[in-house]
């Protein structure tokens, strides 16, 4: 949904899954989950151009992470496709990316994915890339109106990274734009 949102909002937008059927489902016009208004946000986005899925990360500008994080048997968090997502990013990343994560991720989460991208992409937080973290909040079946209607807290990493996250979802969220940092953003989303 986040991204037909933003591909109905004049962005070009690569979709990237490792599911190859929900690939080929999504650019044969076919949603493959079942949301009020998909459909047609996906038939609009794709007919227009401005947005296609692929099985490999394409490059881009900004990055935007929404991966599921279900609980372990032990009640931790499960990260794992968090730090796969981001595994994915540091092979494409270039000076002046923007990384906008929205998944639902324990404090300090953000600031551990800053040192994972460094260690593994060579580039430094802050100077050479940005990263915010702006949870998503939707009710099933209200997704595509909530998305655009509710409030937003965008916590980057540093001011200018809140700002440049601030900047893209202006494009589309009717709500408030709260703006912090990211261990209070993602503080606020668990609260």
């Amino acid at each position: 949904p986040t991204a037909l949102i933003a591909a109905n909002n004049n962005f070009i937008v690569s979709g990237f899954d490792i599911d190859q059927k929900k690939i080929d489902s999504i650019n044969a016009k076919i949603s493959p989950i079942s949301e009020p208004g998909v459909q047609e946000f996906l038939t609009e986005a794709i007919e227009n151009k401005h947005f296609y899925a692929y099985k490999t990360l394409q490059p881009a500008d900004c990055f935007i992470i929404t991966v599921p994080t279900p609980f372990t048997t032990n009640k931790e968090p499960d990260l794992k496709s968090v730090f796969d997502a981001y595994t994915a990013v540091c092979k494409k990343i270039k000076p002046g990316n923007l990384i906008i994560l929205e998944s639902t991720v324990p404090v300090g989460t953000t600031e551990r994915l800053c040192e994972f991208i460094e260690k593994n992409s060579g580039l430094r937080p802050k100077k050479d890339f940005l990263m915010a973290y702006c949870p998503e909040r939707v009710l099933p079946g209200r997704i595509f109106s909530e998305l655009v209607s509710n409030d937003r807290i965008i916590g980057g990493i540093c001011e200018k990274s809140t700002n440049m996250a601030g900047k893209f979802y202006s494009k589309f969220v009717k709500g408030k734009c709260f703006f912090t940092n990211s261990k209070t953003a993602e503080m606020v989303k668990l609260v």
